[in-house]
């Protein structure tokens, strides 16, 4: 007589899908012996009816195919909301903003085009830097490299300038996301959303 048994239940991936596998066996004189390979059963997916599985297999779906899970897995392929295309598009300009912001600054002095380093930690070094010379109580200039490869001298002649460029770079970035979250709230359509371009000055 050859009979079926599971032997086999993998979970796979991230919505936990059950891979079932068989056995042929065969009974001769009592004893069982596998005949021939394992064979796929079955790969059950979130919110598959399993009423005609074993009972180790529907207990294994009950436990691992929550509602919640169920949910999300109904939920991949569905349509992005309006509400979602928007929430990307302003991550999306956020990152926009983030790498205009840190791109550097560009300081014209004697018609040599300096770009000043604008990453937090450089902006963050410069103003201590031109706080210094601005005080004037320790020092009063210093050379300074910029992301081009040239050297700018701050001094007392040029240290409001380059301080005034720095800020007003910051500020148009920031000034420039804040506007697009205002014109995205406006948008009534994923097509209107999806070709927002985002620009700064």
């Amino acid at each position: 007589m050859t009979t079926q048994k599971i032997v086999k239940q993998e979970i796979v991936g991230e919505y936990n899908f059950i891979q079932t596998a068989v056995q042929d066996y065969v009974t001769i004189d009592g004893i069982e012996t596998p005949v021939g390979p394992l064979k796929r059963l079955r790969v059950i997916a979130p919110g598959d009816d399993t009423s005609d599985m074993p009972a180790q297999v529907q207990a294994l779906a009950a436990s691992l195919h929550t509602p919640e899970l169920i949910a999300a897995y109904g939920a991949k392929d569905a349509e992005p909301t309006l509400e979602q295309v928007k929430a990307d598009k302003l991550k999306q300009i956020a990152a926009q903003r983030y790498s205009i912001e840190t791109a550097g600054v560009s300081y014209v002095e004697d018609d040599v085009t300096y770009i000043i380093r604008s990453d937090r930690d450089d902006v963050s070094r410069l103003k201590e830097t031109v706080d210094e010379i601005i005080d004037g109580t320790i020092i009063s200039q210093t050379d300074w490299k910029c992301k081009n490869e040239i050297w700018l001298n701050i001094n007392q002649s040029n240290v409001m300038a380059i301080k005034i460029a720095v800020l007003s770079h910051l500020a148009a970035c920031f000034a420039a996301e804040k506007q697009a979250q205002a014109d995205i709230a406006t948008l009534e359509t994923i097509e209107e959303v999806q070709a927002y371009e985002f620009s700064i000055g």
